[in-house]
């Protein structure tokens, strides 16, 4: 069995431990144009890209603003396509479903609400 294509005839005789850990990793990845566009996202804004937490293959980026508090702009693939969720590790979120071809507006607005929610802290966002 190759490991990095997952090539597995089944059934078969392999190690189920392997099966399971073989589709996991299927299931964790992200298209290439998506990780494209949150690359392109992520070198407009200057953050950082997250794409392993634990042992999911996950894309989020996390926002500090210069007094440190904390937001989370994150991808999950809904039934009606990606949504671009953020939040403020408290009672704040939003979300925003990704149209066709349309992540990048969905990750601006996302964007924008985290950037709002900072300006409602009377806070500014930090450079770094």
């Amino acid at each position: 069995m190759k490991r990095r294509g997952c090539s597995v005839t089944w059934p078969s005789e392999i190690d189920r431990n392997v099966a399971v850990e073989c589709m996991l990793d299927v299931m964790n990845r992200f298209p290439a144009e998506i990780d494209a566009q949150l690359n392109h996202f992520s070198r407009a804004h200057g953050l950082h890209l997250s794409t392993r937490y634990r042992d999911e293959g996950v894309r989020s980026f996390q926002i500090v603003d210069d007094q440190s508090a904390l937001f989370q702009l994150w991808l999950e693939h809904g039934q009606g396509g990606w949504n671009v969720r953020a939040w403020d590790y408290g009672s704040r979120r939003s979300e925003h479903l990704a149209a066709s071809g349309g992540l990048g507006s969905a990750l601006e607005a996302a964007y924008q609400d985290v950037l709002m929610w900072i300006r409602e802290l009377g806070h500014t966002k930090s450079s770094a």
